[in-house]
């Protein structure tokens, strides 16, 4: 019997269901574990214990992204609760979000803030959802610069336009790349599920707005998500 779409939606949830509680149990039999053997177990051993709680809580970020993915379930809070910024933020309280978000998750990349006072007063359709686009294509591009190049978050108004961007150094990227980075699972990290600039992308067009992706002139890759400008009143 052919499987309809209704089918392999079902089926898709239940297994992200089967595959969190698995992670969760593996976690908690983890925990119990190392409790049990702290007092016996030599100092070499112990050390397995936090790294196999990393991987099932890898495990579950994986089913967490595959939620957002299938489910449009958009974060929350990405950066922490205590980040986020107070009352209806514009483009350029947005790109300093951004910048001080990943400033504190990846001490060792350069991060800045390059936005143009043009963009303060430009309202963003449904800031959740653009905190968490900017948040995929700020890591994306804090993951990919790592310590030997930096990142620039910005914001600017261009062409009746406002537009949020993050700019990683780097070398040039090849063109064929480029068409294919915003397509889901296409990843060039063997441990990433390849879904940011994906999600980014539903994200933004979901508030009205859109996803870019090209190379810089100076090399390196550009991401921005691009509203029509709005003034606040």
């Amino acid at each position: 019997m052919k499987m309809t779409a209704e089918d392999l939606t079902r089926m898709n949830r239940v297994l992200r269901h089967r595959l969190r509680n698995t992670a969760s149990g593996m976690k908690s039999s983890v925990a119990l574990l190392a409790e049990e053997l702290k007092d016996i177990a030599t100092p070499d051993l112990l050390e397995y214990f936090p790294l196999l709680t990393q991987e099932c809580d890898r495990l579950t970020e994986v089913t967490e992204r595959l939620d957002a993915l299938f489910d449009r379930a958009i974060p929350a809070a990405p950066f922490g609760a205590a980040a986020a910024p107070e009352g209806t933020p514009d483009g350029v309280a947005l790109a300093a979000w951004l910048a001080d978000g990943l400033r504190r998750r990846f001490p060792g990349v350069r991060v800045t803030d390059d936005s143009d006072t043009a963009a303060s007063g430009c309202a963003i359709p449904d800031p959740k959802r653009a905190m968490a686009a900017l948040a995929e294509i700020g890591v994306n591009a804090a993951e990919a610069a790592g310590r030997s190049h930096d990142v620039r978050c910005y914001a600017n108004v261009r062409d009746g336009s406002v537009a949020l961007g993050v700019h990683q150094g780097g070398e040039p990227v090849a063109p064929e790349a480029i068409s294919q980075m915003v397509l889901p699972f296409f990843t060039t990290k063997s441990r990433h599920l390849g879904v940011g600039l994906n999600l980014a992308r539903k994200w933004a067009e979901e508030c009205g707005g859109g996803l870019h992706v090209f190379p810089a002139p100076e090399g390196g890759l550009t991401v921005e998500l691009c509203w029509p400008e709005t003034r606040r009143t």
